[in-house]
């Protein structure tokens, strides 16, 4: 086995069956196997020009992506199906 690390300095193996261990270093996110959580959200738009709200039951969220430019401000966007 053969890799480099990110500061470009190279860890072997020397033989077959060599015990190597490594550590990433970071914060990794694992999702689980099992016990998921199936959580819906209600939402509700009011329009105060004209007194009327609508609700919206039984959403869930789909995807949720950032955007962080070099320079302005900074977004998030949340799609939701319900």
């Amino acid at each position: 086995m053969t890799g480099v690390f990110l500061d470009g300095t190279a860890v072997t193996a020397d033989a077959a069956g060599d015990d190597t261990t490594f550590t990433v270093v970071g914060m990794i996110t694992n999702a689980p196997l099992t016990s998921h959580t199936n959580d819906y959200y209600t939402f509700e738009s009011w329009q105060s020009d004209i007194s009327k709200s609508e609700v919206f039951p039984d959403c869930k969220f789909n995807q949720i992506a950032t955007t962080v430019p070099a320079t302005g401000p900074s977004t998030i966007s949340i799609d939701v199906v319900g």
